[in-house]
Formats: C-alpha cells, structure tokens, sequence
C-alpha cells in the first residue's frame, strides 16, 4: 500500500538497515502508542510467544513493547511482525515510517564520515593505537607467541 509515495515495508525495510537502534525504539514507541489497546494485546501475545519474553509485561506498558519489537526487528527483520496478522503488521510498519522523521537523525553515526584535518603521519604509526585497544593489542602478542596449541602446551600436561 503506498502512503504518501512511499512504500511502508520497503521504507521500513531501510529503516531497519539505515537508523540508529534508539531512533527506531523511539518510532516504535510513537508506533505502538498509536496502537490500539486490543492490538497492543495481540502485539504482547507475539512477544510473548515469537521472543518468550514479556511474561510481566502488560498490554499497557508501551515502552516495553516497543523495545521488544525494536530490538527483535534489528536482530532479525520480520521475526516479529511476520507472526502478527497481516493488517496489524502493515499499521505498525506504517507508523514507524511516519514517526521516525520525528525522532532523531537519519544515519548511524558510525557510518557518518568526520570532517576535519587530516592527522599527521609523522606523530602516529598505527601501532600505539592497536596496543590501546585490548582485542588488536591480545591479538598482536598472540601472534608472537606462537598458535594456541603452543601456548597452552604446558597446561594440559602434553
């Protein structure tokens, strides 16, 4: 169904790909607050049977849900909403597409690209800042000492 030239699950689609997680908790939230309260109640009910979470949770409890939702959309798109009838799917698609203009910035930061000087080769030669990060600098003395199998010889009695 298109809405305004736009086509709700494809726009969701990208929204998913594209926004930042708590942009989209944001416009799930208004989503689900649009909802009403028998569809909150089958939306709990999927929840509840799709992430066997949200035992406590009420139908009311709007933040919850649009976490739940949110979270199992990033994680893996249509888990959720694909358990749902298929006019409550489209509502709720179509309201996040309306709401996330609303919300917040349109790309993950991380993909944003910093505008700046360049840094100075001379200062930096790449390895003080592998050895700063744990997993680079774990990596690097690893590969030092020799496979896994060398290291850990000696513990298990071999």
């Amino acid at each position: 169904m298109e809405l305004w030239g736009m086509d709700p699950p494809r726009e969701y689609a990208a929204a998913l790909a594209t926004c930042p997680s708590d942009r989209l908790v944001a416009a799930h939230h208004r989503a689900v607050a649009g909802l009403s309260a028998t569809d909150r109640e089958v939306l709990l009910h999927a929840v509840r049977d799709r992430l066997l979470t949200g035992t406590r949770t009420a139908a009311d409890d709007i933040a919850a849900l649009a976490r739940f939702v949110a979270c199992a959309e990033l994680r893996r798109p249509g888990l959720l909403l694909d358990a749902l009838p298929a006019t409550l799917a489209e509502t709720l698609r179509r309201y996040v597409v309306i709401a996330l203009p609303l919300v917040g910035p349109s790309v993950r930061p991380r993909d944003r690209t910093t505008v700046g000087p360049a840094p100075d080769p001379s200062h930096d030669s790449g390895w003080e800042q592998l050895l700063q990060h744990p997993p680079d600098a774990y990596s690097l003395y690893a590969g030092v000492a020799g496979p896994p199998s060398a290291r850990y010889a000696g513990r298990r009695g071999a």
